[in-house]
């Protein structure tokens, strides 16, 4: 649909990770999630059509968030 967003992730549903600070990119020095092995990762995200993750290298900038006002109860698109 015209204006609507059009993130995409490209899904490995076989990579096994054990996750935790390492892999997560955070401002912060703990992880909820430390030390859980996960089956399944995401390979590429774009945002808006930018390439922001390329397997593990992070390629997002500071400030390309976008905040999407939303009303309660709105229609998902």
């Amino acid at each position: 649909m015209p204006g609507a967003d059009a993130d995409i992730v490209i899904w490995d549903p076989t990579k096994k990770v054990t996750y935790g600070v390492e892999m997560s990119h955070q401002r912060t020095d703990y992880n909820l999630y430390e030390g859980w092995e996960l089956t399944g990762y995401p390979e590429k995200v774009f945002l808006r059509g930018n390439l922001i993750v390329d397997g593990d290298q992070w390629l997002g900038k500071p400030g390309m968030g976008k905040y999407l006002h939303r009303n309660p109860g709105a229609d998902v698109l």
